[in-house]
């Protein structure tokens, strides 16, 4: 492996284990925490810094693994690209990027709209406000499971094409 193909390796290996765990971190902890009455407080402090870190990973992930699809297919030949190793990590690149289009559209939006909406409350919600906070909430933790299902088999796929 030459030096270029090793940085591009790294980069990739490290943004997706970073957004992968992530994704994991919040589905499993953080989102049922942010839930508690305190967690909305915890959410706004958390918000400003995270969506873009995650938007990084994500966007450095996709291309470095863009990068190496490209270097290991030799320039996308479809007889590699074809292969039960290059079929495998069509795959797992799809569904990575089926989970940054989440992560980058519906959760981005829905959890602006929800950090949105608990910024006009001012005491004791309406009903129609916890409705659309809870709607919300759904949204934000079906688009989340999405995801982190989505880079389980992106993580899978990975790790396995090479022997396929």
């Amino acid at each position: 492996m030459d030096a270029v193909t090793a940085v591009i390796r790294s980069i990739h290996v490290l943004a997706g284990v970073f957004w992968a765990g992530t994704v994991y971190f919040v589905f499993a902890y953080l989102g049922p925490a942010a839930r508690s009455p305190e967690g909305g407080r915890v959410m706004e402090r958390l918000a400003p810094r995270f969506g873009p870190a995650v938007g990084i990973a994500s966007g450095l992930n996709i291309l470095s693994g863009l990068a190496l699809y490209g270097r290991d297919s030799q320039g996308f030949r479809p007889e590699w690209v074809l292969s039960p190793t290059g079929l495998t990590f069509t795959l797992g690149a799809l569904a990575a990027i089926g989970a940054a289009v989440i992560g980058g559209t519906l959760l981005r939006s829905d959890g602006l709209q929800l950090q949105a909406a608990g910024a006009e409350i001012s005491g004791a919600p309406t009903a129609e406000q916890r409705t659309r906070m809870e709607t919300l909430t759904r949204r934000l933790a079906t688009g989340t499971l999405s995801a982190a299902v989505l880079l389980t088999v992106a993580v899978v796929t990975m790790a396995s094409a090479r022997y396929v």
